[in-house]
């Protein structure tokens, strides 16, 4: 940046303007009343990506900002960034000295440091030369992310749901804004109900019973469905019924095993609505069937027009924890994928050429023959290649956020994620809290995700938030440090904590929310 004196440099113009009408008496000079900036622009950030910025003429002083801000540690490339585009009709441009009264002038010909926001005076020709007051000044603001976008920002909520459930949780949000989880405590399923928008209170509504018997296993499948609840439970080949989520009744749906998903259609005026209730009835001891209802009670289409599994394809299904999430394709049409616990792992072989067990996805469609007879089918999705698979996970739990497919299970290890629900990879920025462990391997009430088994998760589809939900656990878990020049060096940590909830959201949905941008 070269700066002169502002004086200075006023005067010479004087001089100059005065001289040239002595010369030539004909020859006028005309100066501008324009103080303006019409254009601005930074060099390229990053990988050449050049960002737009805005002038906003009518704040006091105006105001110069990109709307979309750069990326986390772009500071380190606008400590020193040239100003590639700079227009105005004078090019007459000054900024306060050290001494905040005097004016300097700057040149844009040199690069600049804009980590912070820089206030500058825009002069007419007319000012400059002294004969009118006529400038203006603006503000430029190059914005940063403080975060990374594609991270999560967690909340500890004040208090969790009780700390006498010992076991696995499930939850389903039920009517809109009721959150339902149940949970193992004492060896009994109960079940606890909080409001979507207050998950920090919650109210504990007692045993659950199934069929007049008190149920003692987990969910292993539950589905909302036109404000009625349906649910199968751990080692009970039966399908259940509930209005209240604590009362379940036989369903009417006859021979039913597993619940699968509601499936979602686009009405006339564009919102989505459940059109069908999917679910697995067994049709024989060697013979299963998807099935689909429109009512809930009664089955929509003859057997002839439901696909077909076996019993060993059957174990292979994701029949003894389910977790389904409903999506949008980018034609506009809707999707369901489903992901759970099998009976006999499904198992591929990795570039090495072993055995790995892998968490096997499977995709809903709907198919219409001639006759506009509307048929279900369920399909795998195996992973394209050996580089792209998913490993087995425990109580999987599969969601469509901010239009990708996120994956994790028990342990917190680590999450996936994938554009389609076929292919998936390791996301490094989708993280959990993690507690930097030092010499002692025992603590109390860390920070610490990874080793909990006992959870659940829902969203707030509002806020975007995602609301966990923790049991009291005494955690232990391997952490495997880094290769060592000769070995693998592993260390077990084991910590306690209370029942607990948690909100979190990438950031940036904080960002599209901040901004006024409409969900998906």
């Amino acid at each position: 940046m070269r700066i002169k004196l502002l004086p200075s440099i006023a005067s010479l113009l004087l001089v100059s303007a005065f001289t040239t009408s002595c010369l030539d008496n004909d020859q006028n000079v005309e100066y501008s009343k324009d103080a303006t900036i019409r254009a601005f622009a930074i060099d390229t950030v990053g990988y050449g990506v050049t960002y737009k910025f805005t002038i906003n003429q009518l704040g006091d002083p105006a105001l110069i900002f990109n709307a979309d801000s750069l990326p986390v540690g772009a500071d380190t490339i606008i400590d020193r960034i040239l100003v590639t585009t700079f227009t105005s009709a004078s090019g007459i441009v000054t900024m306060k000295t050290k001494d905040g009264i005097n004016d300097s002038l700057i040149s844009f010909a040199d690069s600049m440091d804009l980590r912070k926001p820089l206030t500058v005076t825009v002069w007419s020709t007319e000012a400059y030369a002294g004969i009118s007051t006529i400038k203006k000044e603006y503000r430029i603001e190059v914005r940063v992310h403080k975060h990374d976008p594609d991270s999560l920002r967690w909340q500890k909520q004040d208090t969790g749901i009780d700390n006498g459930i010992d076991g696995p949780l499930r939850s389903i949000v039920y009517k809109g804004n009721n959150i339902l989880t149940y949970a193992m405590v004492g060896g009994n399923l109960k079940l606890y109900t909080s409001s979507i928008d207050a998950p920090n209170a919650w109210t504990g509504e007692g045993q659950v019973t199934a069929g007049g018997n008190a149920v003692t296993t987990r969910v292993s499948s539950i589905v909302a469905y036109k404000d009625v609840l349906y649910a199968t439970f751990e080692g009970n080949n039966q399908g259940y019924t509930s209005i209240d989520g604590l009362t379940w009744i036989p369903s009417a749906l006859q021979n039913a095993v597993l619940f699968l998903a509601p499936i979602q259609e686009k009405a006339t005026d564009g919102t989505m609505t459940d059109t069908r209730l999917s679910y697995l009835k067994q049709k024989d001891a060697n013979t299963y069937l998807f099935a689909t209802s429109a009512d809930g009670t009664s089955e929509e289409y003859p057997d002839a027009k439901k696909e077909s599994i076996d019993e060993w394809t059957f174990k292979t299904f994701p029949h003894a924890i389910t977790s389904y999430t409903n999506f949008k394709r980018p034609n506009g049409t809707q999707g369901t994928i489903l992901i759970g616990e099998a009976e006999i792992s499904t198992t591929i072989n990795d570039t090495n050429g072993d055995p790995v067990s892998i968490a096997l996805p499977w995709a809903y469609s709907q198919e219409t023959d001639p006759q506009g007879v509307v048929t279900s089918q369920w399909v795998p999705l195996q992973a394209g290649s050996t580089l792209s698979y998913c490993p087995e996970l425990k109580n999987p739990t599969i969601i469509y956020y901010n239009e990708k497919f996120y994956l994790f299970g028990s342990g917190f290890q680590a999450a996936y994620t994938s554009q389609s629900g076929r292919d998936w990879k390791l996301d490094k920025k989708f993280g959990f809290p993690r507690h930097a462990w030092s010499g002692s391997l025992t603590e109390h009430d860390v920070v610490e995700f990874r080793g909990r088994q006992h959870f659940s998760v829902v969203e707030n589809p509002d806020t975007r938030y995602l609301i966990f939900m923790f049991g009291k656990e005494h955690v232990s878990f391997v952490e495997t440090l880094p290769d060592a020049p000769s070995t693998r060096l592993s260390l077990t940590h084991n910590y306690d904590h209370e029942s607990e909830v948690w909100l979190t959201r990438l950031n940036q949905l904080w960002f599209d929310l901040a901004n006024g941008v409409a969900n998906n």
